[in-house]
């Protein structure tokens, strides 16, 4: 059910700042402009559906609590004072709001994240995160105080903490 909510969520966001493309032949009856912009209005469109579907505190709500057994984040973790530092080539292929969080709050999605994934993973579930290496123990003890358990943390192939596993204890419901 999830892999189709991001099928359309990916589908919806091509609308936004997108083009029509016609892949029609000089001459043929019919044809249109090879490239037409998408209408202002549909573009419009397109960024409620994903606000209300995608980005809203209750996208899962049409979800029943305690249902997941696995849940997968890369959440943006990289503060934005690190932006001036980082790789070009990661810079020009990925939008800021895919990596980036404030300074202020570089937590800011995992909080969301697993308290959302203490509401629907079901007892001993599991969430796996992809972590900033600065933030490894921040996370952890986040994670800890939600009341997930068997938090481990494992390294990547420079041997810095870059993913995180834990998992619950029980299902919200049940006393812990």
């Amino acid at each position: 059910l999830l892999r189709e909510q991001s099928k359309a969520a990916t589908t919806i966001s091509r609308y936004i700042g997108g083009i029509y493309v016609d892949r029609a032949f000089i001459g043929q009856e019919g044809a249109t402009k090879p490239f037409t912009p998408v209408p202002l209005e549909k573009q419009k469109e397109a960024m409620t559906a994903l606000d209300e579907y995608v980005f809203s505190p209750n996208a899962f709500s049409h979800f029943e609590e305690n249902s997941f057994d696995v849940w997968v984040s890369n959440p943006p973790y990289i503060p934005l004072k690190e932006k001036a530092s980082m790789s070009k080539n990661v810079i020009d292929h990925e939008p800021d709001i895919a990596l980036f969080v404030p300074d202020s709050d570089p937590l800011l999605f995992y909080r969301e994240i697993a308290r959302s994934a203490r509401l629907y993973l079901k007892k001993e579930g599991t969430l796996y995160f992809e972590i900033h290496e600065a933030f490894a123990e921040l996370v952890e003890e986040l994670l800890s105080s939600l009341g997930f358990v068997n938090i481990e943390v494992r390294k990547d192939l420079q041997g810095k903490p870059r993913m995180m596993k834990a998992r619950t204890l029980s299902s919200r419901h049940e006393p812990q």
